[in-house]
């Protein structure tokens, strides 16, 4: 069935009763002083305004994945992070305080707005946070001016540059091939038993089920085989994969299920995230030097 074309989220009118991106600010103004903090929640509002994120506690949301890096990701002070969709820092927040020095971290997004901030107000602070933007690829709901398609994007780092890549709720947002050609890019970038976490909506049988029956607090009716779209609309609104599709695609880059999927509370049953969070591990190549390691570089934007 041919995938229906992406078209741009209409922007949200209101935002939350609950101002929650005002959760961040104590933290922000500790890390990075009172100018960032200011200029923080203007960036937050226009953020829930136009759909790029929802009014939930951004603080709790970002404490969480650091624990999941921790724990399930294995992740140390001194690795090198990979963050695929970095936004506007929820996650980078917390492995402010995590990661050492000596460590590195490299996030870059589409957007324009998330990454001029970041740049401007943690880097300087934090030398070893590094951002880009992805400026030439095309999102409808996030980058509609460009033109890049982001099934041939190649991450601007060399092949084994991190222990750990981070990508929270961006398959969620995307089509079946470029999701595929982003778990091929981060299965050349991650070092041999590197990891990748992950969140993003997978269907197996019993999230199916709840699916077809209504009982799902996310409904995905339209049915293209390997993926289910919320809205046809707005594909890239909520995207849901076929589990063995999308674990199979991680196959073929390279990277192999670590432990169980963990399952979000959109299934209805509980769950640490709203999403479901999987953890996949890259193979060892043959002739692989366990010993190699690339140090990552800033090249220029996509």
């Amino acid at each position: 069935m041919t995938e229906p074309k992406i078209h741009r989220q209409e922007p949200r009118s209101n935002l939350p009763q609950a101002d929650s991106g005002v959760e961040a600010l104590s933290r922000i103004r500790t890390l990075l002083g009172d100018k960032a903090a200011e200029r923080f929640v203007p960036l937050w509002r226009q953020w829930v305004r136009s759909g790029f994120i929802s009014g939930e506690r951004f603080n709790l949301i970002g404490d969480k994945m650091l624990a999941a890096c921790i724990k399930l990701g294995g992740l140390k002070p001194w690795d090198s992070v990979l963050e695929v969709g970095c936004g506007i820092g929820r996650n980078t927040f917390p492995l402010l305080g995590h990661l050492a020095p000596s460590a590195a971290y490299e996030g870059f997004d589409v957007t324009t707005s998330g990454i001029r901030w970041l740049r401007r107000y943690v880097t300087p602070k934090f030398a070893h946070f590094r951002f880009q933007q992805a400026a030439k690829i095309y999102s409808g709901l996030y980058n509609p001016q460009a033109g890049g398609d982001a099934a041939t994007f190649k991450f601007p780092y060399p092949k084994g540059s991190f222990d750990l890549a981070l990508a929270v709720s961006v398959f969620t947002h995307m089509a079946p091939l470029a999701v595929s050609h982003y778990l091929s890019e981060i299965g050349r970038t991650l070092k041999p038993h590197g990891r990748l976490l992950c969140t993003c909506y997978l269907l197996d049988d019993s999230a199916l089920a709840m699916v077809r029956a209504g009982r799902s607090a996310i409904g995905f009716p339209n049915d293209f085989g390997s993926y289910r779209l919320q809205k046809v609309s707005m594909p890239e609104f909520a995207v849901a994969f076929d589990k063995n599709y999308f674990l199979q695609s991680a196959n073929e880059a390279g990277l192999n299920l670590k432990g169980k999927i963990k399952p979000g509370s959109w299934r209805n049953e509980g769950g640490h995230t709203g999403q479901d969070l999987v953890v996949l591990e890259k193979r060892l190549e043959k002739n692989a030097s366990c010993n190699s390691s690339a140090v990552p570089t800033r090249a220029g934007a996509g």
